[in-house]
């Protein structure tokens, strides 16, 4: 009879600028991996048009967001272009506790907000296209931009960039780096990562160690 081993969830942050691929490579994780679960994150943005409140995001006003502050429920929380983004307490207590793997599409910031305070349970996969060349391209392909919401987005791009470099020389917070060309390939090297940190020995429940370990 096989022993199950019980272990903690972990927490896969994709990270990486727009049009780098986090949107769809996280769809196709929740649609074929089982045992992922997308953290819903709470914010003060419009929603647009195909977005649900609950699905997409928790969509409240600042105000609320505010008060959320000053009870202390958020684990983290960023504002980019001026809307603020957050991810509750709740929902990393409860998923790590069940041995689900909540998966985050946030900022850099954000993720390595998260590596500092979970390092043992966070996963960090920075996501980039082959050139900057063809990330232009992709925000370009999104519909109609304006000169100036492309230079903003280019120039946040930059700064994800820069602030990779610096995890580079300052000693590895981003785990695994995934050049995204053809998207297949991209989510083989994701979904095996999880799988591959689903047996980190450090996730697995001591209790289920000893049970599988016990001599005699």
């Amino acid at each position: 009879m096989s022993t199950k081993l019980v272990r903690q969830g972990l927490m896969l942050c994709l990270v990486g600028p727009v049009g780098s691929g986090k949107t769809t490579l996280s769809a196709m994780l929740l649609e074929r991996l089982g045992g992922v679960k997308r953290s819903i994150s709470v914010t003060t943005r419009v929603a647009r048009p195909n977005e649900t409140n609950g699905v997409n995001y928790f969509f409240v006003s600042r105000e609320d967001f505010q008060g959320r502050i000053d009870r202390q429920e958020f684990f983290e929380y960023e504002e980019i272009h001026g809307n603020l983004y957050g991810t509750l307490k709740s929902t990393v207590q409860d998923a790590l506790s069940s041995g689900i793997d909540l998966l985050l599409d946030i900022d850099i910031r954000g993720a390595l907000n998260f590596k500092r305070h979970l390092s043992h349970q966070v996963v960090i996969c920075f996501l980039v296209p082959p050139s900057f060349e063809v990330l232009r391209a992709r925000v370009l392909g999104r519909g109609k931009i304006s000169d100036e919401e492309l230079a903003t987005r280019l120039r946040t791009a930059g700064a994800e960039y820069a602030a990779l470099l610096r995890c580079a020389d300052e000693g590895a917070l981003v785990d695994y780096l995934i050049v995204n060309d053809e998207i297949e390939d991209s989510y083989t090297k994701v979904s095996s990562i999880v799988i591959a940190e689903r047996g980190r020995l450090s996730r697995i429940e001591r209790s289920a160690l000893n049970g599988l370990l016990a001599l005699g």
